[in-house]
């Protein structure tokens, strides 16, 4: 909509207003607060000969519109303030006046006999709005309004586009961090991306304005908002992961920027299975983790590829319980030993059925003799009626 339509339609609207001008004396403020943009405020009011009070001056002229919410019977008034024709005073003027709100359900009211009260605004001219009730039979209760822009007389943008040279790298610009809920985070500074983001506007006319790291652009105020918690990034393979993005808002038109977050590769880890009874190495355990599994020598040590942050793997031999860990990776260091923490499984499950019985015990007495047989049996009645659930979670952290 043009401008100068905009300004027919508040004229109409003023002459349609039966009482097109109202002087009114200051001395009937009761109260009045200074209203912002999309906030609902909630006011107690006395009764129908009650009004509140409101005061906004816009930044940028366009079509607002002042609402009122769950309150039957509302009205509402526009003034300004003027000189009086003889210049010695000055006088609120009334520009318009609503007691119904023909599209309530678009607008997110409850019923038609809210107040919609739409005007023109020009920039820099402070305004004056009152909210009461017009029935006779309120006697108390609470005004709910809320001011919103319909439409700004510049927003001529067609489009914004960002750029920036700013990447993350984990472990280099910032570090895995643990949440109140053990959840893991890759953490870094946000506002090295903002004082480098370059945002781009581009108008409807084909002319086109850029900035860096600035808070506005042409006059008109950008926000910066990021759809996660400011600092907080999960790893995708994280049930918490969501794409990390910043919106950038101009005038009502958005665009989205995705950080780029880039992983350091692969990490060469070495670890160490033992016996979960008797602390001995295990060799030939099998350690994975996704689709890469190496098996561990006489000494139960093994050498497997990991990522940074957090790592599943599963551990296990021909006669053993599996067991799963997570190993947190947390350091820009290519080679790690976390052969410090060792892995405990528990063998003797020579019956494969993930539960260390009778069964077992009965394969003892077959297939070993002397010493071996001896230090079996000792394993066995410390390990009777263990299971897989029996192991307690193990998380190592580099």
């Amino acid at each position: 909509m043009k401008k100068s339509e905009k300004r027919l339609i508040s004229i109409v609207l003023v002459i349609a207003i039966i009482a097109s001008v109202l002087s009114i004396c200051a001395t009937v403020f009761a109260k009045s607060q200074r209203l912002i943009l999309d906030v609902l405020y909630s006011d107690s009011m006395d009764g129908s000969e009650d009004l509140n009070w409101y005061i906004y001056t816009p930044e940028v002229s366009g079509t607002y519109s002042f609402l009122s919410f769950n309150v039957a019977h509302s009205e509402a008034y526009l003034f300004v303030k003027e000189s009086d024709p003889m210049g010695t005073n000055r006088i609120y003027t009334q520009l318009a006046y609503s007691s119904e709100s023909p599209d309530f359900a678009a607008r997110g009211q409850s019923g038609v006999i809210q107040f919609c009260l739409t005007y023109h605004l020009e920039a820099g001219v402070t305004y004056y709005y009152t909210a009461g009730w017009w029935s006779s039979g309120r006697t108390n209760g609470t005004m709910n309004v809320k001011l919103v822009c319909d439409e700004y007389d510049d927003n001529s943008i067609e489009s914004i586009s960002l750029s920036s040279g700013v990447t993350y790298t984990e472990n280099t610009n910032g570090s895995w961090m643990t949440d109140s809920t053990g959840a893991q985070y890759f953490s870094y500074n946000l506002s090295r991306l903002l004082t480098n983001l370059t945002v781009t506007v581009h108008y409807k006319d084909g002319t086109s304005s850029s900035v860096t790291g600035k808070d506005s652009i042409d006059g008109n105020a950008i926000t910066y908002s990021a759809s996660q918690d400011v600092t907080h990034w999960y790893p995708q393979t994280s049930s918490l992961y969501t794409a990390n993005k910043i919106t950038v808002t101009v005038l009502g038109t958005s665009a989205d920027y995705d950080v780029i977050i880039n992983e350091s590769g692969l990490k060469s880890v070495t670890l160490k299975v033992i016996d979960y009874t008797t602390g001995e190495p295990v060799p030939g355990a099998v350690v994975t983790r996704e689709n890469d599994s190496q098996t561990t020598g006489d000494n139960g040590i093994a050498i497997i590829s990991m990522k940074s942050g957090n790592n599943e793997i599963t551990v296990t031999d021909m006669f053993a319980l599996k067991r799963t860990a997570t190993v947190v990776i947390n350091t820009s260091i290519s080679s790690i030993d976390i052969t410090q923490y060792p892995i405990g499984i528990v063998t003797g499950d020579y019956n494969s059925d993930s539960v260390i019985n009778g069964k077992d015990y009965a394969y003892i007495l077959k297939n070993f003799t002397g010493d071996v047989k001896s230090r079996e049996i000792s394993k066995f009645k410390k390990q009777i009626d263990f299971k897989e659930s029996s192991y307690p979670a193990l998380v190592i952290q580099s």
